[in-house]
């Protein structure tokens, strides 16, 4: 029987946090090292992820990051945003439905880009809430309002920084199990938690 795509949807959310931004960091001519040291970073980010047990690849919705890289010590601090998404999906058992979901940030972002090696690390923590899972031709929804992860989703990202144009980024990360999913928990946990799971983001100037 074929595994149904509610985890892919859901994990779509996760892509957001994949945080490298700052392609575009040149202070500009004549600036004051105190003018200079916060640099403010917008960034659109495009995104796919895999979704070990499902097997599956899920291209996800353009997200923005906004924030801010210390040009003196390379800190980088900021918020990345997407609106709520919606993909079918098929449960075994249910057939297909729509499911929706966001992704909830649980701290800003952080991270460091090192002049030196031109490279990037960024750090986030988001849980991923399943605002509703409604099977076609009904109004019922069976996740109820509270569902999401049991605990936050954390990642780490790290690859080249660029200095011009775009850059593109890779890492794995767990997915952990669900809770508040009414009789949809175990099912969401056993299909779709777990790890190995994986994430390319690009980020390029808005």
């Amino acid at each position: 029987m074929k595994k149904h795509h509610l985890g892919a949807a859901l994990l779509s959310g996760a892509l957001v946090t994949t945080l490298a931004a700052g392609t575009l960091l040149s202070a500009p001519a004549g600036a004051s090292s105190k003018s200079s040291a916060l640099f403010k970073v917008k960034e659109l980010v495009n995104s796919s992820t895999y979704v070990k047990k499902l097997n599956q690849t899920v291209v996800v919705p353009t997200g923005k990051f906004v924030g801010t890289i210390n040009t003196n010590t390379g800190a980088l601090r900021g918020k990345l945003t997407l609106p709520p998404a919606t993909s079918p999906v098929k449960l075994e058992g249910i057939g297909v439905a729509q499911a929706t979901f966001v992704m909830a940030p649980t701290k800003p972002v952080t991270g460091r880009v090192n002049f030196k090696k031109f490279t990037i690390t960024s750090h986030s923590t988001f849980n991923i809430d399943v605002t509703s899972l409604t099977p076609n031709g009904t109004s019922v929804n069976l996740v109820g309002n509270q569902c999401q992860t049991a605990t936050p989703v954390t990642l780490t990202l790290t690859g080249p920084f660029q200095a011009i144009g775009s850059s593109t980024y890779t890492a794995t990360y767990t997915i952990p199990p669900f809770a508040n999913c009414l009789a949809m928990t175990p099912l969401l946990t056993e299909q779709v938690s777990g790890p190995d799971n994986s994430i390319t983001a690009t980020f390029a100037p808005a």
